[in-house]
């Protein structure tokens, strides 16, 4: 009776059962990017780690800035999740920013362990964005990926990010 309970009432907020469980381990790892944009003058606005804080929404709007932005364009441009162990993941979220979305259109999604900055050797590629307007977020479900990195590879533009998850099956570490 207690689980169908709690099944009626993930139905009614609108969440299947799968989202509880796994868990989304991003913030556990360290972002870097291949360079950072000099924002507004302020480096640090668009710091590769805005990508991980948990702050979805990508604004710019009165001086607000929550999204990533490199200084190169195109496919030499990376963004790189290093996590502190090899994981199996299983799902992975990419936030558009507000403005100019279109900037994700091309944009590669890489998986594997170990990865540097602009290389993917060894690395499997989950999937390319394709820019759809009023998309947001990009989900890459269903995956049987491993890795220890989750790599971003530029499009054609600049690459800007608002927020990027990384989901890894539930497990009960007993506390």
């Amino acid at each position: 009776m207690v689980v169908l309970s709690i099944l009626f009432f993930l139905l009614l907020l609108g969440k299947s059962n799968a989202d509880f469980l796994q868990e989304n381990i991003a913030r556990q790892g360290t972002a870097t990017q291949s360079e950072t944009y000099n924002y507004m003058g302020n480096y640090k606005l668009v710091e590769a780690s805005r990508a991980i804080d948990g702050i979805k929404h990508g604004k710019d709007i009165n001086g607000e800035v929550d999204f990533t932005h490199t200084k190169t364009t195109g496919s030499t441009a990376w963004w790189l999740l290093t996590l502190p162990t090899v994981y199996p993941i299983r799902q992975i979220k990419v936030f558009n920013r507000i403005l100019q979305p279109q900037r994700l259109s091309g944009v590669k999604i890489w998986v594997g362990v170990g990865l540097t900055g602009g290389n993917y050797d060894g690395a499997e590629l989950i999937g390319t964005i394709t820019y759809q307007s009023g998309t947001n977020p990009y989900v890459f479900s269903n995956l049987h990926a491993s890795g220890s990195s989750v790599q971003i590879q530029g499009g054609a533009d600049y690459l800007s990010l608002a927020e990027v998850e990384v989901y890894v099956p539930f497990t009960d570490k007993g506390e």
